[in-house]
């Protein structure tokens, strides 16, 4: 249905950094056809596929050790050396707030609680970096289901009861260990960080370099280990273990769910699915042709698009050449398929009768729970079914041109001949 003739042929690429090695053992359980991997520096990767609804992604993880500085360098080095997709920073934390030893935390920001002016008292001034957006969102969606505690029966390790949680909130990070309630360190984030839920050594580090690459997708993922109040040495070194287990399960459980493992376009490519022609059954030979649309008039031809909030500006010129086409009497109405936090979701009804759809596609689309799990879903159904029909476009890439003038007058002249041929004219 779709005609991505311009995506990136490479398959989706993850780069996975933990610090300790307990950490980097729970990330490799979940891995197959490990290699290892040598970069110039001396930096020792391994690289592993992780199979998921028949499709392979590949996987190169490190060991990067402690601290903000060296997670910073080896996380900098990873994305230019792999040019992965995602990259995540898997491992364990102690919590701080309303977390419990075995849940995990996926950081929607990281404050680095350290940066600031030392006085009489010591004035904070926070560095502060977040996921992605697509990233945050990706992880409360998982957060809200427990399909992610699967993984860890299918690798033999036991799930506690009760269930742990997932909690998507702000964590701190430092250069210390917080191990006591007494440090002055734990003091200053109850004070001046107390949105958050845990504390580790890393993800200022990762994050500051991983938003230097705009193309990447970034996540801070941790499974809580102690806690500090109430700390206990020796119950830390079990529960250490169990926590990196937790957290690397739900890592895999978000790349299992950026659907599919394929290869994701850079640029947005629009994709033209249209209502088959009176004398073309798609589907003759595997499934009876059904109707365009039940109970609608004849003389209506409805346009329903599909895009992410990220990719407006595609679509706001897309909608201006789809009001000429209206004026032209080629069609009668165009609905736009965008669904903000909170928007109306009746709004994608017309995807069930629309003539045309359009499916902006982006690495945004495919990674958003809305458009590419229940938009381009449903498109697809209805494709299975025989009711619309892909039509390809052998052209380079919209956002590739210069003049976006130029690239959406191309794609109104296809639109114009494919309505043409639909209604028979």
């Amino acid at each position: 249905m779709t005609s991505n003739n311009q995506s990136i042929a490479q398959p989706l690429r993850v780069v996975i950094l933990t610090a300790l090695p307990l950490e980097y053992d729970a990330v490799r359980a979940h891995l197959s056809n490990l290699q290892e991997e040598v970069h110039s520096t001396g930096t020792i990767y391994e690289k592993g596929t992780f199979g998921v609804s028949g499709c392979q992604w590949q996987v190169c993880i490190a060991e990067v050790g402690a601290g903000n500085q060296g997670a910073a360098i080896e996380t900098e080095r990873a994305i230019e050396h792999f040019k992965p997709h995602y990259v995540l920073f898997v491992g364990v934390a102690g919590g701080i707030k309303d977390v419990a030893i075995g849940d995990v935390v996926c950081a929607t920001k990281v404050y680095g609680y350290e940066s600031g002016k030392a006085e009489q008292i010591f004035l904070t001034r926070p560095v502060v970096w977040s996921a992605t957006h697509t990233m945050e969102q990706r992880a409360k969606a998982e957060a809200r289901k427990q399909s992610w505690l699967e993984r860890l029966r299918q690798l033999g390790y036991p799930v506690p009861e009760p269930a742990p949680r997932v909690i998507v909130a702000p964590i701190a990070a430092g250069e210390k260990v917080v191990a006591s309630k007494d440090a002055d360190a734990y003091h200053l984030i109850r004070r001046s960080y107390n949105d958050a839920v845990a504390v580790e050594m890393e993800a200022v580090g990762f994050l500051q370099a991983g938003h230097t690459h705009q193309e990447v997708h970034i996540l801070v993922i941790r499974g809580i280990s102690d806690l500090i109040e109430g700390k206990d040495s020796s119950a830390d070194q079990q529960h250490q273990p169990m926590a990196a287990r937790h957290a690397s399960a739900f890592a895999f459980e978000i790349l299992a769910k950026l659907t599919p493992a394929r290869p994701i376009p850079t640029p947005v490519e629009p994709t033209i699915t249209s209502a088959p022609t009176n004398n073309t059954n798609t589907h003759a030979d595997k499934e009876q042709q059904m109707p365009t649309s039940s109970n609608k008039p004849t003389d209506t031809f409805e346009v329903f698009y599909s895009f992410t909030h990220e990719d407006r500006s595609y679509a706001d010129k897309l909608h201006k050449h789809l009001i000429l086409l209206k004026r032209e009497g080629l069609i009668t109405e165009s609905f736009a398929g965008e669904i903000t936090l909170g928007g109306d979701t009746n709004k994608v009804k017309p995807l069930d009768t629309a003539d045309i759809i359009f499916l902006l596609i982006s690495e945004d689309f495919l990674v958003s729970e809305e458009t590419y799990d229940v938009q381009m879903q449903r498109a697809m159904a209805r494709h299975r079914n025989g009711q619309l029909q892909a039509l390809p476009r052998d052209k380079k890439p919209i956002s590739s041109f210069r003049d976006m003038d130029e690239a959406f007058a191309g794609i109104a002249r296809e639109i114009r001949a494919a309505i043409k041929k639909i209604k028979g004219k």
